[in-house]
């Protein structure tokens, strides 16, 4: 059956990376689960079986064999979350760890949709704690560092960073987490479609708080190239103004938008490729201070951060 084969393939990945000799024969090695699956959960009565019958592949090497499972629970209800993960790394530790393996967390993060920031750090924060408490290696996979992040060394989620960090070494702990402000930067945005989006901000934005948004391009666009487009509180609340020079300040109309704007944008207007450098956006409070924000692609357009000095 399926994990038969599984453990036949574990078996013969063992085998040939040893047969390959040098420091193949020696290094460490990682066996999945069927689907690199951890038996949490309980909508099914066979969530477990992965578990139950995975085998410790025999290695002429002792002790270099480690199991790997990976983790996305569900987040929204953090009482049900810690219940449910502590049963799953209590399943490890019963059906993996004892046949003489460690076992990795390979992959984690969450199912959840849109999880607050305050649950995700609190799970973050508590998982790597639990899993360092049981020697349990684990490996996040998502919203730390994507996107156009990946072009220098910063965070988009610092909080999470932070949280993953002192989960492992204790709240006592002062880590340094590099973040996007430490560097002075342009973005370079490139459309590729007609209609496509850059985000100035895909943040909520509170307009009893903010008045206005202002930015700065490299160029003054030809005229019709690229309009602001603020999207408002509820469907079909729109605000547009046409950019015609290198500084842009678009101050928020409520009567179009409602309480809030949901995402403000720079849309291309044409089809052929297009790159632009986008110097700086700030949203502008309401008592005339600038908030500084992180452009990003919202669809047809890559960014690109550049450096500068």
């Amino acid at each position: 059956g399926a994990y038969q084969a599984i453990n036949d393939y574990a078996q013969s990945f063992i085998d040939v990376v040893r047969a390959t000799g040098g420091n193949n024969a020696v290094r460490n090695l990682v066996v999945n689960t069927y689907g690199a699956c951890n038996g949490a959960g309980d909508w099914n009565p066979h969530l477990q079986d992965p578990l139950k019958n995975m085998k410790m592949p025999v290695d002429k090497v002792k002790d270099h064999i480690l199991f790997q499972v990976h983790s996305y629970p569900m987040i929204d209800d953090l009482t049900a979350m810690e219940r449910e993960v502590t049963q799953m790394l209590d399943d490890l530790e019963t059906y993996l760890v004892s046949q003489g393996g460690p076992v990795i967390v390979g992959e984690w993060g969450t199912f959840s949709e849109n999880p607050t920031l305050e649950n995700y750090c609190h799970y973050a924060r508590w998982f790597a704690g639990e899993c360092k408490r049981r020697g349990i290696g684990t490996f996040h996979w998502m919203n730390l560092s994507d996107g156009m992040y990946r072009s220098i060394p910063c965070f988009n989620s610092p909080e999470l960073a932070e949280a993953i960090v002192k989960g492992y070494h204790g709240d006592g702990f002062t880590p340094v987490i590099p973040v996007i402000e430490d560097y002075n930067l342009d973005y370079q945005v490139t459309y590729r479609d007609l209609w496509s989006e850059l985000n100035l901000t895909e943040s909520s934005t509170d307009l009893s708080q903010y008045k206005g948004i202002t930015f700065e391009l490299d160029q003054t666009p030809s005229a019709g190239l690229l309009d602001v487009k603020i999207y408002g509180e509820s469907e079909g609340k729109e605000q547009h103004q046409k950019v015609s020079d290198s500084t842009t300040t678009v101050m928020f109309d409520a009567s179009q938008l409602g309480a809030k704007a949901n995402r403000i944008t720079l849309q291309y207007m044409n089809s052929t490729l297009f790159t632009i450098t986008v110097k700086s956006v700030c949203l502008i409070r309401k008592d005339g201070t600038q908030e500084p924000c992180t452009p990003s692609a919202f669809w047809g357009c890559e960014v690109q951060l550049i450096v500068i000095g």
